[in-house]
């Protein structure tokens, strides 16, 4: 710690401005006569200028930097605060986005200086909130925000849209409906599938019942009790044929 010529301990006060009226402290009570301060931290000016402030408790003495120097315009900070990283949403179903911004040179940023933009779907909109109907796919989602000196800055997220197709299961004979494994897609509601998506299909004939045969699956001729569907690109229904002696076959109606 420094000292003046009666001994008393100095302690300093460093002041930062970009125009000489508004003043940022740097440094508050300070015990050494150096300061290391990093120009990322400053905001851009022309115009910048640096305040020294002495104190040896009783006294204050003020020194400013002879010239006037310049600080390089900083770039805004963006961040998108939802939707999440690897976000699904179902097709038609509304999805809510929500970002903030903010600049070293103009502080907050408002809605007109953040636009939305999808790698699918192209502009989406300006502001802080958004809500949006996705196409199908894997939307790349990118918030970017462009401050007073046109310095922009963008954050993305992946966002994906998914279609999912209905199952419908039916039986013919004494029994109950083929159950289904898995129930649903991940991502789908429950008996909403994925196209693509393998299922695995068992039937459950009553006592004294049997596996006849099965409806628009992956094999139709199969008179195992287990079979498999692949969904195709839209709702579709299966059924299993149950028979009790081998000669009766119901064959039952389904409607797509």
């Amino acid at each position: 710690m420094r000292s003046d010529a009666d001994g008393n301990d100095l302690t300093y006060n460093v002041l930062f401005s970009t125009d000489g009226v508004n003043w940022t402290q740097l440094g508050v009570s300070l015990t050494e006569s150096q300061l290391t301060v990093s120009a990322a931290d400053l905001p851009g000016t022309t115009t910048a200028r640096v305040r020294v402030e002495v104190s040896d408790g009783a006294h204050i003495s003020t020194d400013e930097s002879d010239g006037l120097f310049e600080i390089a315009g900083k770039s805004p900070r963006v961040e998108i605060i939802q939707a999440e990283t690897d976000t699904t949403s179902l097709e038609g179903i509304p999805i809510s986005l929500a970002g903030s911004a903010w600049d070293l040179e103009d502080g907050q940023l408002g809605a007109e200086a953040l636009t939305w933009t999808s790698s699918i779907d192209g502009v989406l909109g300006k502001g802080e909130t958004l809500e949006v109907v996705l196409v199908p796919g894997d939307h790349i989602i990118t918030l970017t925000v462009e401050d007073s000196g046109s310095n922009t800055t963008s954050d993305s997220k992946l966002v994906s849209t998914l279609v999912c197709h209905a199952l419908l299961r039916g039986h013919s004979g004494n029994g109950g409906d083929p159950l289904n494994s898995p129930e649903f897609s991940q991502g789908c509601p429950h008996g909403f599938y994925l196209a693509g998506e393998i299922i695995e299909l068992t039937g459950a004939p009553s006592p004294g019942w049997f596996t006849a045969g099965w409806l628009q699956t992956n094999d139709d001729s199969s008179i195992e009790s287990t079979n498999t569907l692949t969904m195709p690109a839209e709702d579709h229904a299966v059924a299993v044929i149950y028979d009790s002696d081998g000669y009766k076959v119901f064959l039952p109606m389904i409607i797509k």
